[in-house]
C-alpha cells in the first residue's frame, strides 16, 4: 500500500512538473536563427561614440553595439549591414535551437540579478520564419543586459536563474 502511495505521488509530481514546463511560451515561433557576434574592445567606447555622426554606417554601429537599434521589429535594415559594421556570422547547429528556444522563453523569476554597467552588444541573434525576421535579440553577457524586438510576451525576466551561462555556452561552444 505504501509503495503504492509513493508511486502515486511520484508520478503526480512528474506530471505537475512537465505541465509547468510545457506552460512556457516562447518569444519566438522560429524555424531558423542568424547569429552574429563582434568581439568590441570595451576600450573603444568613446572612439565609437565620437564616430557616430561621422555617416550612416557608424550611426548604425553605434546604435546597435550600444544603442537602441533596432527601435522595433519593422526595423530590419541593420540586419543586413552588420557584417560590414564588425560583426561576423556564425552557424548555429539545429540541433541547439529547442534549448535556445526554452532560454528565449517567458519565465516568473522571483528573484533577479542586475549589473550597473554600459552595455555592449556583442551578440546579435535574428529570429527567421519562412526566411522573414520575426525576432531580434541583442546581449551583453558581461553586463547581463538584453534588448529583445518581435514578442509581445514579458522579457524583463530573460537570462536569470542562469540562463546567460547556458545561452553563452550553446553558441560559444
Amino acid at each position: 500500500m505504501i509503495k503504492w502511495t509513493v508511486l502515486s505521488i511520484t508520478f503526480l509530481l512528474l506530471s505537475c512538473q512537465t505541465k509547468i514546463e510545457s506552460n512556457s511560451k516562447q518569444y519566438f515561433d522560429f524555424y531558423n536563427i542568424e547569429y552574429y557576434y563582434n568581439d568590441f574592445d570595451r576600450k573603444k567606447l568613446l572612439e565609437l561614440s565620437k564616430n557616430e555622426s561621422n555617416s550612416e554606417l557608424d550611426s548604425i554601429k553605434f546604435g546597435v553595439i550600444v544603442g537602441e537599434v533596432p527601435n522595433e521589429l519593422t526595423d530590419t535594415s541593420f540586419v543586413e549591414k552588420l557584417e560590414r559594421i564588425g560583426y561576423t556570422k556564425k552557424p548555429i547547429k539545429k540541433s541547439k535551437f529547442e534549448e535556445i528556444s526554452n532560454l528565449f522563453s517567458e519565465k516568473v523569476v522571483t528573484e533577479s540579478n542586475a549589473y550597473a554597467c554600459t552595455p555592449i552588444y556583442r551578440d546579435v541573434f535574428v529570429f527567421k520564419r519562412k526566411n522573414k525576421i520575426i525576432g531580434t535579440a541583442k546581449v551583453c553577457f558581461d553586463c547581463r543586459i538584453h534588448k529583445i524586438t518581435g514578442t509581445s510576451l514579458n522579457t524583463v525576466d530573460f537570462g536569470q536563474n542562469g540562463d546567460y551561462e547556458r545561452l553563452f555556452k550553446l553558441i560559444r561552444d
